[in-house]
């Protein structure tokens, strides 16, 4: 059984960047099993984050990853959709109430 996905909040993004000085995230979604995770990313990243991934999920959980990073453009393009459609709700309701 597949768990739902969760977005991480910005204001968590924006706390992590500043606690490590600065850097730009790498957003997206990942699935799969641990033996084959994949790892969607909605821009073109460093080639090193593969390893990155692998060596970071090692030295913080212990588990072996064996992660394949694919660029599929749209993979924030849901998530910025629906942002997109809260803002225009809300400055529809906005306009409406201020009438």
């Amino acid at each position: 059984m597949q768990t739902p996905s969760k977005r991480v909040p910005s204001k968590d993004i924006a706390q992590v960047k500043k606690e490590i000085g600065g850097g730009r995230p790498v957003t997206g979604k990942c699935f799969g099993a641990v033996a084959n995770m994949v790892f969607q990313v909605g821009e073109e990243p460093v080639a090193t984050l593969g390893d990155t991934i692998k060596k970071v999920a090692h030295r913080d959980t212990g588990l072996t990853l064996v992660p394949q990073v694919r660029v599929d453009l749209g993979a924030d393009a849901e998530e910025h959709e629906a942002t997109l459609t809260r803002l225009q709700l809300a400055q529809f309701f906005g306009e409406r109430a201020n009438r």
